[in-house]
């Protein structure tokens, strides 16, 4: 929920890419995921987005975008049709 709280107000994520964080934070995009315990490349990634400042609007009006469709309902009905594809 903290995620989808800092996409609300418009703050791109940078995230340890553990259980379902990667269906919500997509690199570049929204925010950024890293291998969890690989400091190496966390420090990656926070290189990246500051060596790439001019994307930070574009991340920004991502976030709102991604967190638009983001009611619970609607994130219960993606995980019951991913569940469905699966079996």
């Amino acid at each position: 929920i903290v995620l989808l709280e800092a996409m609300a107000i418009g703050k791109p994520v940078i995230a340890s890419d553990i259980g379902g964080i990667s269906e919500i934070i997509k690199d570049d995009y929204n925010g950024f995921t890293f291998a969890p315990g690989n400091e190496k490349n966390l420090i990656e990634v926070l290189e990246h987005f500051l060596n790439h400042s001019e994307n930070i609007t574009k991340l920004k009006k991502n976030c709102f975008v991604s967190v638009h469709d983001s009611s619970v309902n609607s994130y219960i009905n993606k995980l019951l049709k991913s569940v469905e594809r699966n079996h």
